[in-house]
């Protein structure tokens, strides 16, 4: 049997060191909207480093893209974050598998609370494959 896993580890910064652990209370003891499971079973998340505003969002053996998006809208809303922000993922396998391997970005307006566009490499490579072609989208 094939094991399937998402990777990530990203930082989010979230103004100061008050709402870093406001967020990581909120981490601890909220339910992501689509799912109604704890986001701390979805992935880690902890201070940067000491007294500081930054946070590390990262999965453990695998994690829940869809949940981070979803926590950083959420902080985003709680702490008024603005601009942009972003990450990437890998997508890995235990055993070889067709499809089984890839990645995908995430860009998120945090102003607008919304995520703005993601990418999957592997439906890019399918597209791409697909129409025999070799120009960028």
């Amino acid at each position: 049997m094939a094991n399937y896993y998402t990777h990530f580890s990203v930082t989010l910064d979230v103004k100061t060191p008050e709402n870093a652990l406001a967020a990581i209370q909120l981490h601890t003891y909220s339910l992501q909207k689509e799912t109604n499971e704890p986001y701390a079973d979805r992935f880690r998340l902890e201070p940067f480093c000491d007294n500081t505003s930054t946070l590390w969002i990262y999965d453990e053996e695998s994690g829940s893209a869809d949940a981070v998006v979803d926590f950083v809208l959420l902080c985003a809303e709680m702490f008024d974050l603005n601009g942009l922000w972003g990450f990437e993922t890998a997508e890995t396998c235990s055993k070889p598998r067709f499809d089984a391997f890839g990645g995908t970005a995430y860009l998120i307006d945090l102003t607008r609370r919304e995520c703005v566009d993601s990418i999957s490499t592997n439906a890019w490579l399918a597209n791409h494959l697909r129409n025999n072609t070799g120009d960028r989208p």
